[in-house]
């Protein structure tokens, strides 16, 4: 159905002079344009994607002419620069502006506009997980004049709790290693082990 809607924007952009020789910004425009399922707000972060970052950087590179170089670069600069607020972008961010850039150029590929998807395989940021982290007046002070979170402690400075908080919560005789779990309307199915003496 993708490939059937990218044709038609390939068979329109040769009206329009901008088939297989189009750049990557004219391509892009004709892929979101081609998307009649979206949801508003997909629609939304790709559309975001495209005129904040995308287009900016590629856009004028002829579509059979970019390479994983390009791509590459782009998520490198990404990955390194302020966004248009001043604050970096999030790893997050970035591999979500990949996966629009690899979706278009996937359906790209199915025009047989490319032979292959530059993007596949790019080198992308690793996002790190979100640790908790106790917000004191003097961190929230800090985030309030500089918009930065506080850092996340590493186990051993973080500190743990009072033996009196941890055996409030711990049960007579100690947690059981390993106990029966069942999950309601999960089509009826118990995970079982047995605790180890």
């Amino acid at each position: 159905m993708e490939a059937q809607a990218a044709g038609r924007a390939l068979a329109a952009a040769d009206r329009d002079g901008a088939g297989a020789g189009c750049t990557l910004g004219q391509w892009l425009a004709r892929w979101l344009a081609t998307k009649d399922a979206l949801r508003p707000s997909t629609r939304q972060g790709y559309a975001t994607h495209i005129r904040l970052y995308l287009d900016p950087q590629l856009g004028k590179i002829r579509l059979h002419q970019l390479t994983f170089r390009d791509v590459n670069g782009l998520l490198a600069a990404l990955a390194s620069r302020p966004s248009p607020n001043g604050r970096r972008l999030p790893p997050t961010t970035v591999v979500r502006i990949h996966a629009t850039l690899r979706t278009a150029l996937n359906a790209a590929v199915r025009a047989r506009l490319i032979p292959v998807n530059p993007a596949n395989g790019a080198e992308l940021p690793h996002p790190r997980r979100p640790h908790p982290v106790v917000w004191t007046a003097g961190r929230t002070a800090r985030w309030q004049q500089t918009g930065e979170r506080p850092a996340v402690p590493n186990n051993s400075s973080r500190p743990s709790w009072p033996a009196s908080r941890r055996t409030a919560c711990t049960p007579p005789g100690g947690w059981p290693r390993c106990a029966a779990v069942s999950w309601p309307g999960y089509a009826g199915r118990t995970s079982t082990c047995r605790r180890r003496s």
